[in-house]
């Protein structure tokens, strides 16, 4: 019905929104944010803070270990010393995702080797961070949507949140 209609156009707008305005070039991105959450609104908070804290936790991390990555190899392109890397790299996104956000690891974990193994030298840190902001902006964005169109079947957006928090105490 309508919320499917206005959930596609919540879609279409965070594409068109990666390529006209944040111009990544990797236009996957907002769309599978956005998608991500659409599910009842307490799984639409859960899945889409997992996907942003993980993002975040697994961006800046990478932005860390590929920075000593280039201390050593300035140049890049040395692929197993980007997988011992990528093995610290991995217990670390571990360990921070359970000090701060459990369900982070598989989300961290792809930006993690996408950055690792996948950005040029030259753009790993405005990959990082673009990959940050435009999953804040598509979790946001989902997460509003889905309120907005679901209120009147769920418990007030307050409660809901309230309960979540609650939970995650406990």
């Amino acid at each position: 019905g309508l919320t499917d209609i206005l959930h596609a156009v919540q879609v279409t707008y965070q594409k068109k929104q990666s390529r006209d305005r944040l111009k990544i070039r990797n236009h996957q991105t907002a769309s599978e944010e956005a998608l991500f959450p659409l599910c009842f609104m307490k799984d639409s908070i859960q899945n889409g803070g997992n996907r942003l804290f993980g993002t975040l936790i697994g961006g800046v991390l990478a932005v860390i270990l590929f920075r000593l990555y280039l201390f050593v190899f300035p140049q890049g392109g040395h692929s197993l010393f980007l997988t011992v890397m990528l093995f610290i790299g991995i217990i670390a996104l571990i360990q921070l995702c359970r000090t701060f956000w459990p369900g982070g690891v598989q989300p961290g974990g792809v930006v993690l080797c996408i950055v690792l193994f996948s950005t040029p030298v030259s753009t790993y840190v405005s990959y990082s961070l673009n990959r940050i902001f435009d999953t804040a902006v598509g979790v946001v964005v989902a997460v509003v949507v889905h309120w907005v169109t679901q209120k009147d079947k769920t418990m007030g957006f307050r409660e809901e949140i309230r309960d979540f928090f609650d939970k995650l105490e406990h």
